[in-house]
């Protein structure tokens, strides 16, 4: 509520953060008063601010990227000051300052851990939205639903908090009551609060009223309202109220020479959030203090009532200040730290039984079936790359422990087998870079394993699981004598003269079986299949190629062919656009080919949309060598859609 007043009276805090809320009567959480006004700024409906300030952990996105920002900030700073009440921690983490910028700019809060309402979740994500146009106001998240339901507590801090943050809301509650008993002093109009010449070791904190700045001759050069310090150390000249030098007023409230908001920034609007001024931060004007001989004079305008600081008192407000900030800080960390440990508890663990279940389908595989189907069946769902790394590496490392030629094939043959389907390139180069990292490690227990793993790297590169540039970015990334052998050697076997053939033949597999064998089949096929049209003679050699995993392969080159000859056909005859039923009869007869083979399952539906997507995935790429590669397509998928041929 006193955010959102602020608001509709012109002012911007800026500086909205969990230690500037304070309770004016011990254990009423309906006492909350909004405190330190320091950075605080006045903005017109729609107007716009561009100087950066606030404290880093409540920044708005905006204001990290240096745009011109609104009272949106203020709606952030809400937000974040609310996920650290309802999860203990905050929505964006770093000691580095650098880092937690760019998490602010660039990452999404966590939401998966926190226990809160969906009503609560759905206001936190209304609040901390990147853009500010998106970003729910202050006015419109007193609005929400969670607002008005009955099981949201009204004791938030109490009950949705650890222990440790509990500890620290005592606190707050106690800084009001802890607060001592500060004179305040009323002053009729024409009365002085400050006369020139007068020496004098204290302050007034102006609640209410209105004062003028006098100088010499009693000409008026400034004002003070509620808000403003009088009586501190001499100030700078600041807007265009031409403040005398040795000017012993503070020409704007509460910030004191470090941020300069104009002097009309702190109004009665300001005032009227917090009505206790005396829990206003005063570290600013405690820093500037000189005392002495006061040089102009400070005359009460209307009745004002003013609170009255000496350096003790002073002092005071910015210990505790400081002391519940210094509090609430080490809770959070203390929670972090307890989270994160529990966190890695379970992290391992899960890795721990991830590793067992891999290491069971690994055993099965290499002693008994030899079947990809049920090792795909058979494998725990992984949870990302980390997990399909940590596959990989546990498969190599199993055949590094039995050492036997055929146990190498077959780990080969299964990452090319598992490879697009529940296998990513993410998490082949993990489990890669993990063998790489571990490896002096692995050489005390296989040492033959520097050689062994040259031949993998040689094998999947050969099978092209891996792009040509993963070799020289794995040199890039691992150093040392037994890291740059491996790579050495696998580049070698590359690119040696008939290296792949040596290759695909070392551990006497030979080509049948393997992925480079079924592209060289499949090219052959479809050739063959254009000029001889003997659809029984494809299925055929589909079905005894034995490879119903890889067949996404078959779907992606065969769809490539019908395009070139399209894209060949049209550039001859000079074809532009026409009658989309006049694609070649090469091309229906190869769209034909893959409608039957779907029809008698030996391409699967899985299959054909896995291979359909890599091929409209490479259609860029595929446009550098073939130029309207994707115009012919669309007019490819729209004759075979008139035609119901099958679903493009």
């Amino acid at each position: 509520d006193a955010v959102s007043y602020m608001h509709s009276r012109g002012c911007v805090h800026r500086d909205l953060k969990l230690e500037n809320l304070v309770l004016r009567k011990c254990g009423d959480l309906g006492s909350v008063t909004v405190v330190d006004f320091g950075l605080a700024a006045a903005a017109r409906a729609r107007e716009k601010l561009e100087e950066m300030c606030g404290t880093p952990w409540y920044a708005a996105p905006e204001i990290l990227v240096g745009k011109p920002y609104t009272a949106s900030v203020d709606a952030w700073a809400c937000g974040v000051g609310l996920y650290a009440l309802l999860s203990g921690e905050w929505p964006f983490d770093f000691d580095d300052e650098e880092d937690l910028a760019d998490a602010i700019v660039n990452e999404e809060a966590c939401y998966d851990e926190m226990t809160c309402s969906p009503a609560a979740l759905d206001l936190l994500k209304g609040l901390l939205r990147k853009d500010p146009s998106a970003r729910l106001s202050v006015a419109e998240a007193l609005e929400h639903a969670w607002f008005g339901d009955p099981s949201t507590p009204t004791r938030i801090a109490a009950t949705r908090t650890s222990d440790s943050l509990r500890h620290v809301h005592r606190r707050l509650e106690n800084l009001a009551s802890s607060n001592p008993k500060l004179p305040r002093v009323i002053f009729a109009p024409g009365e002085c609060l400050v006369s020139a010449g007068e020496e004098s070791d204290f302050v007034y904190l102006i609640v209410s009223g209105e004062c003028a700045v006098l100088a010499d001759g009693g000409v008026r050069v400034g004002t003070r309202r509620a808000g403003n310090f009088v009586g501190e150390a001499p100030a700078e000249t600041h807007g265009d109220e031409n403040v005398l030098d040795g000017d012993t007023i503070s020409p704007i409230p509460i910030v004191a020479r470090t941020k300069s908001v104009g002097p009309d920034a702190t109004n009665e609007g300001v005032a009227m959030a917090s009505d206790d001024p005396t829990l206003l931060s005063t570290l600013h004007t405690l820093n500037a203090w000189v005392g002495g001989r006061r040089q102009v004079t400070i005359q009460a305008v209307t009745m004002v009532r003013a609170i009255k600081l000496d350096r003790n008192a002073m002092a005071w407000a910015v210990d505790a200040d400081y002391r519940v900030q210094d509090e609430f800080q080490d809770a959070l960390r203390r929670r972090r730290i307890s989270v994160a440990k529990a966190e890695k508890a379970a992290k391992s663990a899960r890795i721990v039984e991830l590793k067992a279940n891999y290491d069971s389908v690994i055993r099965e595989y290499f002693d008994n079936a030899e079947d990809v189907a049920e090792v795909m069946e058979r494998l725990p769902k992984a949870s990302g790359a980390t997990d399909e790394g940590i596959f990989v590496k546990r498969l190599i490392v199993w055949a590094l422990d039995r050492a036997s030629q055929r146990v190498y094939e077959l780990a080969c043959r299964l990452l090319c087998e598992l490879h697009g389907q529940i296998l990513s390139a993410d998490g082949l180069h993990s489990g890669i870079s993990a063998l790489m990292a571990s490896l002096d490690d692995l050489q005390l227990d296989y040492p033959h394993a520097p050689a062994a793993l040259a031949l993998v790297l040689s094998r999947i590169s050969v099978d092209e699981l891996v792009a040509p540039s993963f070799l020289p970015k794995l040199a890039r990334d691992f150093v040392g004598a037994s890291a740059e052998a491996v790579i050495i050697t696998a580049s070698a076997l590359v690119n040696t003269k008939h290296g792949a053939e040596r290759i695909l033949r070392v551990w006497g597999g030979g080509k049948a079986g393997t992925t480079a064998h079924a592209r060289v089949t499949y090219d052959d096929l479809l050739e063959e299949y254009v000029n001889s049209h003997d659809t029984a003679e494809a299925l055929r050699i589909l079905h005894e190629l034995a490879m119903p995993h890889y067949m996404h392969e078959f779907v992606k080159r065969l769809l490539r062919r019908v395009v070139e000859h399209e894209v060949d056909r049209r550039r001859r005859k000079s074809f532009e656009g026409g009658d989309l039923g006049s694609v070649q009869e090469s091309g229906r007869r190869l769209l034909d080919l893959l409608d039957t083979a779907r029809g008698i399952c030996v391409v699967s539906e899985d299959q054909y949309a896995l291979g359909l997507s890599r091929f409209v995935d490479s259609l860029p790429d595929m446009e550098l060598d073939v130029p309207r590669a994707g115009e012919v397509w669309s007019c490819i998928r729209e004759y075979a859609q008139s035609k119901s041929i099958f679903r493009l």
